[in-house]
């Protein structure tokens, strides 16, 4: 069975790498298969965070052609399942937490010590690296203190590890560092803390120098130093698992009032069709019951022959892919009521469907339009909806971007990652204001209504205010998406602002308009990034910008990009206002749009952009690509035997988009107008024709 099982997974892998029209099988991403065991199970455990990271095709992680399959994948999902499973059924011992503390990024006081070379915490005089922990509960803990030292004297440098100012332990740090070479040992100790807020401190209590040799002399010898280099605390440890919740999800009936064989199935009955999305076959109903059967008469009890089961459950494709088989070989068909229900769920909530939407979808309703839309306007008022900002726009609208900003720490010292998580709420409270409370989706253009929390109201120059949560406020001067400070850090390299990654950002995402990939002959080098003894001599931004449109090979898409990304330089690579360049320039933020007109800073140039018709174009063609999982596709049906193929090359999906744009643009674009065309469409009621002559 288990055999048989590989080779479904294999083959529905391999089918996945099929151009995108004739894909039948959608594998759950990330994000989905995390936000469908929450659903399933009521857990809060995250499992796909440790899958490998999904493949991307135009823009998005969710596109079934790019979601393949590997072997890693599968004993992930394997070890997965029994991971939320020993939660269910309360085996083992809760996962503790962890906190690590690393020295580069992080500056100590002087009269301590410093970051040296981002080797560690280098105390040269007796002090104390602190690090604050809130403990979640009461319980045991470890505190691992990663150090070496630059040894000196006849004793060995000694760490002394505090909590909240008392020691709790001592180590003689015997692993050495030479100022060139060295490996940090562990020092760690188990103890008790209380709930709450901890200090944990790693300290250097013996210093040493030899007075019969010079400061100007090597350090190594006669100057003793403790090098910290990371501090981790983990726990609560060992702490039983209590009963969860969903195990009455699970199990949903007494064994020993109506009997284990019948509570098995009843069981089977209940919880396969929501694990997988649609009713169970007799056959699958009496091969899992089987399962349980050869799991008790293994030697298992009751509770292991359940648990089998609904492992099986779990692991199989059924649950791991969305499956959309035609009625007959190589046809295209419509798609059932009850895939319809899993259609709509993964659009809008990348979840699993509720009961609700279940129940119609087994009843036959979901094939009405009326009731979908009923049921698509319903779905984008539950929370659950969030979804569409943190996947639909984390992607589509780069807030994801932030994530992997790494400004330089020597340039930018005030960036921290309490600021990146301030930038990054601020991004996902506007995209919910905008795509979630009907507001008009220009408003992503121009707006200067967005959400800021208290960090972010001083970063931005607004009047103070005591709400940690993020608020309403109106930040003059930046004027729609692109002006957050978040994404203006996404679209920076480390050590300064791009006016390419800017402004090409903007036709790609908000333009649907990819400007094609520069020449190899280009050097793509800005003169910023060659040392030189003379800032002055460095170009301006616009100076060097002006080199690429002179060449023929790029000007054309530099003259629509660089307009954009130098209105855009009056935020510095953190998302800062300035007006002056890092070498003090004065800043030229005026441009002209290609075919819209003249400009003075973002705040015009937002509302040139407002009255673009590609950008209503573009927020449909997103939203369709990310809803169905596929890019707008060409005419499957297409016969190249033709005597003029052109004549008979259309897209199939040009139509439903313009008419879903001209609703959207009637509407006062409304992005639920979107939502609504792409549900009622046929080409979201539809399935294209199968990659394969048969069925798996």
């Amino acid at each position: 069975m288990v055999s048989s099982m590989w080779l479904a997974w294999m083959f529905m892998g391999c089918r996945s790498a099929e151009p995108p029209a004739r894909v039948v099988v959608h594998r759950l991403n990330r994000a989905e298969y995390d936000n469908t065991v929450r659903d399933l199970f009521g857990t809060d455990l995250k499992p796909a965070r440790t899958f490998p990271a999904d493949d991307f095709a135009v823009g998005f992680d969710n596109q079934a052609h790019a979601l393949s399959l590997s072997p890693l994948h599968i004993e992930l999902l394997d070890s997965s399942a029994d991971d939320l499973l020993d939660e269910l059924f309360a085996v083992g011992t809760v996962p503790p937490q962890h906190w690590t503390f690393e020295a580069e990024g992080t500056e100590v006081s002087a009269d301590h010590g410093n970051v040296w070379d981002s080797t560690g915490w280098v105390l040269w005089v007796e002090g104390a690296i602190d690090a604050v922990v809130w403990a979640p509960s009461a319980g045991d803990y470890t505190i691992d203190v990663a150090a070496f030292a630059m040894q000196a004297g006849e004793e060995i440098a000694n760490l002394a590890i505090r909590v909240d100012g008392a020691d709790v332990a001592s180590f003689d740090v015997e692993a050495s560092y030479d100022g060139q070479l060295g490996v940090p040992a562990s020092h760690a100790v188990r103890l008790s803390l209380t709930q709450g807020r901890h200090v944990i401190s790693a300290a250097y209590t013996n210093e040493f120098k030899d007075p019969e040799l010079s400061d100007d002399g090597p350090a190594v010898g006669y100057d003793r130093n403790l090098i910290v280099d990371r501090i981790t605390v983990t726990g609560p440890l060992d702490v039983p698992r209590e009963p969860h919740p969903g195990r009455e999800v699970v199990l949903v009936c007494d064994p020993a009032e109506i009997g284990e064989a019948a509570c098995a199935e009843q069981i089977v009955r209940t919880f396969g069709p929501r694990a997988w999305r649609r009713p169970l076959t007799e056959g699958e109903l009496d091969r899992k019951l089987a399962l349980y059967g050869a799991a008790r008469g293994a030697g298992g009890d009751w509770i292991e022959g359940i648990r089998t089961v609904v492992k099986a459950f779990l692991v199989s494709p059924h649950f791991l892919y969305r499956v959309e088989l035609p009625a007959r070989p190589g046809a295209g068909h419509s798609v059932s009521s009850i895939g319809l229900a899993s259609r709509l769920s993964y659009f809008l909530w990348s979840s699993m469907p509720d009961d609700r939407l279940l129940d119609l979808g087994a009843s036959g309703a979901l094939r009405d339009p009326a009731v979908l839309e009923t049921e698509a306007r319903r779905m984008l008022r539950d929370p659950k909806a969030r979804a569409l900002v943190e996947n639909l726009g984390g992607q589509w609208l780069g807030i994801r971007k932030l994530d992997d900003a790494s400004p330089n720490g020597d340039l930018y010292p005030h960036f921290d990652e309490g600021l990146r998580r301030s930038m990054k709420l601020e991004l996902q409270a506007l995209g919910e204001a905008i795509l979630l409370s009907d507001r008009s989706l220009l408003d992503l253009l121009t707006t200067e209504d967005t959400f800021v929390d208290a960090r972010l109201r001083d970063y931005y120059g607004l009047p103070a205010s005591t709400p940690l949560a993020p608020e309403m406020a109106t930040v003059p001067d930046r004027a729609g998406w692109f002006t957050r400070a978040g994404l203006l850090t996404a679209l920076s390299h480390p050590n300064r602002t791009s006016p390419v990654l800017r402004g090409k950002w903007v036709l790609e995402n908000l333009m649907c308009d990819e400007p094609d990939p520069p020449p190899d002959s280009v050097d793509l080098q800005l003169a910023e990034d060659v040392p030189t003894n003379d800032p002055s001599e460095i170009p301006t931004a616009r100076e060097q910008l002006a080199e690429h449109v002179a060449n023929p090979g790029c000007a054309f898409c530099h003259n629509a990009m660089d307009p954009i990304g130098l209105s855009l330089e009056g935020f510095d690579a953190v998302g800062a206002a300035r007006s002056t360049d890092a070498q003090g320039r004065p800043i030229d933020i005026t441009g002209v749009l290609p075919g819209a007109g003249a400009f003075d800073g973002p705040r015009e140039l937002a509302d040139l952009l407002a009255v673009d018709e590609r950008i209503p174009a573009c927020a449909v063609e997103r939203t369709f690509t990310y809803a169905l999982g596929r890019p707008p596709m060409a005419n499957p049906d297409f016969d190249s035997d033709k005597d003029d193929p052109e004549e008979e090359y259309v897209d199939s999906d040009a139509a439903t988009l313009a008419e879903i744009e001209e609703a959207f643009v009637a509407s006062g674009y409304r992005f639920s107008e979107i939502v609504v065309g792409i549900v009622r469409s046929e080409a979201f009621r539809h399935q294209g024709p199968s990659v394969v002559e048969g069925t798996p």
